[in-house]
Formats: structure tokens, sequence, C-alpha cells
């Protein structure tokens, strides 16, 4: 039983000495452990808080690529790096790309911008014209679920907290006490820092001048 566990333990009222339920064995922890891995999840995912350097050897006449890691899970690029010009790429889409440029997969020459292509893909603007050019992409990824309570968790330490409320969260939602759910996904959703990512209020746009009413329009 790890720290994490004990305290989501403390939390829900459990014994962490003595546990009648979720007892310190695979199975008896599988609920708790499981709650805590997507916890984790979701906080790396939506801050970039795991992050790795991915090196793409870029080849010729080759406009997408396969991301791949051993162990963990690919997220999204955070920025990618073009090592021989020592410059960022620009993010992008298929959908501008191909208002920009229509035969935006015809062109060849250096790299200069990058796109996300559904899960584990990603595409550069333009195709390389050799096979020696290298990308580094710095990576938000999603730690590989941990099983045993002497497994790494890949976790920084100012979300350990969160993580906790947030399998707290899933223990009352599996007893069917959404009240509670709510308020400790609430607590794990602001200790996070995630609240700002869900405004409070809808985007407002302000005018000021140029206003006509409907029977100026007209005249």
């Amino acid at each position: 039983m790890n720290a994490l566990e004990k305290e989501v333990l403390k939390l829900i009222g459990e014994s962490v000495e003595s546990p009648d339920v979720f007892t310190d064995d695979s199975t008896g922890m599988a609920q708790i452990r499981d709650s805590i891995n997507h916890g984790i999840w979701m906080i790396t995912m939506a801050t970039g808080g795991y992050q790795k350097r991915y090196v793409l050897p870029l080849r010729n006449d080759r406009l997408f690529y396969r991301i791949s890691w051993e162990g963990d899970y690919f997220g999204y690029v955070i920025q990618a790096w073009d090592r021989e010009r020592h410059k960022k790429l620009e993010q992008t889409d298929v959908l501008k790309l191909s208002c920009e440029d229509p035969w935006w997969m015809q062109r060849t020459g250096y790299v200069e911008k990058y796109f996300h292509i559904g899960y584990q893909f990603l595409g550069i603007y333009r195709k390389p014209s050799a096979d020696n050019w290298v990308l580094e992409l710095d990576c938000a990824c999603i730690p590989k679920a941990y099983s045993s309570d002497t497994d790494p968790i890949k976790l920084r330490q100012n979300f350990e907290r969160a993580v906790i409320q947030f399998a707290v969260s899933e223990y009352h939602a599996s007893r069917g006490d959404g009240k509670r759910a709510t308020e400790w996904l609430n607590q794990s959703i602001e200790t996070a820092g995630l609240k700002k990512l869900n405004p409070q209020m809808a985007e407002r746009q302000y005018q000021f001048g140029g206003y006509k009413t409907q029977g100026e329009a007209r005249k």
C-alpha cells in the first residue's frame, strides 16, 4: 500500500492498519488503484504535467509519422523543434493547411509546421528532401498504469493531493452518492488548477461606437 492509497483510505473512512474491504493485496486494492490511475491520467493530460522528449528522424518524401513510446502513452506535442535550423515549428491542422495551400501535400523543403492526426500520428508541412533531418518533440505523456505498491508513481508532487481527491470522488460515485462525489471532484479540479479551464462566465464581446439602429441602416 503506497502513500496515495493510504490517504484515500483515510478520507473514505477505511482503516489503514486493518482495512475491512480494501485489503492490502492486488484484488482488494484494485478499485482504489484504478481510481488513482484515472486521476493521474486526467491531470497529466489536462496540464501536460508529465513530459518526455521524443526524437523523430524524418524521411525523404514522407509526410506522416507514428509516435510510439515504450511503457507510457503519447498525449500531444507541446513544442516541436527543428534541430538543424534551431527553429520552433508552428502547430496547425489539415483544414487550415488545405485553405492556405491546396497543394500542401506536394510541397517539399524545410519543415515549417506540424499537426496531429488522431491517436499516435503526426503530420508535417512540408515533405523533407533528405533523410538526415531530425525533429525534437516535447510531448505531454500519459503514464502507464501502476499495478502494485512498489511501482513508481509518475506524478508531480504538487498534483498528488488532487489525485487523492479524485479517487475519493470516484469512491463515492461508485456508492451512488452523487453529491459527495461532486464535492470531492470539484476539490480535485481546484487543487490541480484546472478550474480556469472551465470559466464561470461565457465569453463576451463589447463594441463601442459605429452602432446603427435598424431604421438608420435602411437609409
